[in-house]
């Protein structure tokens, strides 16, 4: 029974080297890339940053591939993050995740379900703005982001090492999310 992550990535570790829950006659390896979830602001359940950053650690030695990190809107944690992790020993890609806010009641939801803070700066653009507005403001908040994070050298050498990806949490609609690839590329 699996009851933490770091259970599920120690599993389909043992099954990728062919061990099963069960013993099987004709046990066969499998070839799962394992993913597992990081938190630059630190998970909702754990009691500090340190702590996660062990755990991603124990999900990395257990053998975890890559990490995504859950949402952010602020690319300095993520940053701060990253560091404290490589000096941890955390070697495995941490892939950024990032969300375009896309109306005003994401402002309180958001930072409750997610455990993450929204800048004053983003707060402040929304809740200035008319409703129908909220969706440009998130496009361009999170193209600014991406584009900061490609900059930035200490996150530039992680997301080359990440094969150049970013995690992109989407809902209800892809328009704001083909509207940020519009501009990225009018950008490029």
């Amino acid at each position: 029974m699996n009851e933490t992550g770091l259970d599920l990535v120690e599993q389909i570790s043992a099954m990728n080297r062919g061990e099963y829950l069960e013993d099987l006659l004709e046990a066969t390896p499998t070839d799962f890339c394992i993913g597992v979830a990081a938190y630059p602001e630190k998970h909702v359940e754990a009691p500090n940053l340190a702590w996660d950053i062990d755990v991603l650690l124990q999900k990395q030695r257990a053998g975890a591939d890559y990490a995504v990190t859950q949402i952010f809107f602020d690319n300095e944690p993520y940053l701060r993050f990253l560091k404290a992790c490589r000096d941890a020993g955390v070697t495995i890609p941490i892939v950024p995740g990032l969300k375009i806010l896309t109306r005003a009641q994401q402002l309180g939801v958001v930072p409750k379900v997610f455990g993450v803070d929204v800048p004053p700066a983003l707060a402040e653009q929304v809740q200035a703005a008319d409703p129908e507005d909220v969706v440009e403001i998130g496009v361009r908040w999170a193209l600014d982001q991406a584009l900061a994070a490609y900059r930035e050298p200490a996150s530039w050498s992680a997301l080359r090492r990440n094969g150049m990806a970013l995690d992109f949490s989407w809902e209800r609609s892809a328009a704001a999310y083909v509207e940020l690839y519009r501009k990225a590329i009018s950008k490029a």
